[in-house]
């Protein structure tokens, strides 16, 4: 159990890492920062820039998406809880994705899915952790842009 922890762990910050493109900024002021490797903090913003698509507030608005780094941790932890987590972030990004303009629609597709997977197949499953890491990772990037997420 203890690699697939230490694996997880760095699957996590890498999930972290793409949620930060998503619309994190850093602030050593805001109490609900998450810690980073180097000693950095990270928030999740809660406007994104004045004029982007509506999904996007709705996206940064989204609990269960800025406790996704909790979740993934939760799931490799309690696979029962987790799961549920895992499921309702899935959920969340379903609705945002149904409300995105559809270029990005795929995008939401594939994170959905890999978070579904994690859930099903638990942290133990490398491929379902590799899924969720890359499918986040690629979303952070495609939001990025008509979001403007403030990203420090």
């Amino acid at each position: 159990m203890k690699a697939v922890s230490v694996r997880l762990h760095r699957v996590g910050l890498v999930c972290l890492a793409a949620l930060l493109a998503t619309g994190c900024s850093h602030s050593a002021a805001d109490s609900g920062k998450a810690e980073q490797p180097g000693g950095a903090s990270a928030t999740i913003g809660v406007q994104p820039r004045a004029g982007s698509p509506a999904f996007c507030a709705k996206l940064a608005r989204s609990k269960a998406v800025r406790d996704l780094q909790t979740e993934i941790t939760a799931a490799a932890e309690h696979p029962a809880t987790g799961a549920g987590q895992l499921g309702a972030a899935a959920e969340a990004l379903t609705q945002v994705g149904s409300v995105a303009p559809a270029g990005l629609q795929p995008a939401f597709t594939s994170a959905v899915a890999a978070l579904r997977l994690l859930a099903r197949d638990g942290a133990q499953s490398a491929s379902a952790v590799q899924k969720v890491s890359t499918t986040l990772t690629q979303l952070g990037q495609e939001v990025e842009k008509p979001c403007g997420f403030p990203v420090g």
